[in-house]
């Protein structure tokens, strides 16, 4: 059978992060798993510190060698540290397709969207988003 390589990590602090990989050993996917949860100053809607717990999920794959596809989407949620009843939540999806044109140039199309509510008394913050990008990133290994 195949031997599972898998990365875990868990780093307490202001901001607490749970890191998880794994990937097959000739194969050519990774899952990561990225749990998060932070004390912060957000502004905006909140005037005072705040709370924030992401889960995030990503499948990344390397299409023939050529291509890199990475799949993904997280869950968050935003409270106020001292006012329970306030909070922010946030879903999150994308799609990243990349090509390597030269070993120095890779070309990419991104796809993300948004979808963010809010506690009913904080209309102003209910929103979606669709974005397209296409970039290019130059770099020497």
């Amino acid at each position: 059978g195949q031997v599972l390589l898998q990365t875990f990590e868990l780093v307490r602090d202001v901001e607490t992060t749970g890191f998880a990989e794994a990937s097959l050993p000739g194969y050519r996917t990774t899952v990561l798993l990225r749990a998060e949860q932070t004390l912060g100053a957000e502004g905006g809607l909140f005037q005072d510190p705040t709370v924030a717990r992401y889960l995030t999920f990503e499948v990344r794959d390397t299409l023939g060698g050529q291509y890199m596809l990475s799949l993904g989407g997280s869950f968050g949620h935003t409270g106020s540290f001292l006012e329970q009843e306030r909070w922010l939540r946030t879903y999150r999806g994308w799609a990243s397709l990349s090509r390597r044109l030269t070993p120095w140039l890779v070309a990419g199309l991104d796809y993300s969207y948004v979808d963010q509510d809010a506690v009913e008394s904080e209309p102003s913050w209910v929103f979606q988003r669709s974005r397209v990008g296409v970039r290019l990133t130059a770099g020497a290994q």
